[in-house]
């Protein structure tokens, strides 16, 4: 009796795997998809951070060049120091960020095509 139960139990679960054997890959395909969709998003909101560093950098130099037209002092000289720092600063943000969406793009790209 034990052994018939058994080799039911074996097949009621083999059965039960042969049925199941699509479902996986539909899941599987459906992650592959997200995870593309996440990393054209990623390239998006790198842009996005990108495009407000070089609006920031170009802020900054409309003030250096105001500031560049007033009579020199040291407070001033100082000022001016300080915004090319900071405008240094936002210029190699933007290129990083630039550079980060050029590489989550590519790997969108490189995901779409294998999930094709």
């Amino acid at each position: 009796m034990a052994l018939k139960s058994a080799f039911a139990l074996h097949i009621l679960i083999a059965a039960l795997l042969m049925v199941g054997i699509g479902t996986p890959w539909a899941a599987e395909n459906a992650l592959h998809l997200n995870l593309c969709q996440e990393l054209v998003s990623q390239a998006r909101q790198y842009e996005a951070r990108a495009a407000h560093h070089a609006v920031m950098a170009k802020t900054l130099r409309q003030q250096i060049e105001v500031h560049s037209s007033q009579v020199k002092n040291s407070a001033l000289m100082s000022l001016i120091d300080n915004l090319f720092a900071q405008y240094d600063e936002h210029r190699g943000m933007e290129n990083k960020f630039r550079d980060l969406c050029r590489k989550a793009s590519d790997e969108a790209g490189k995901c779409m095509k294998s999930s094709q």
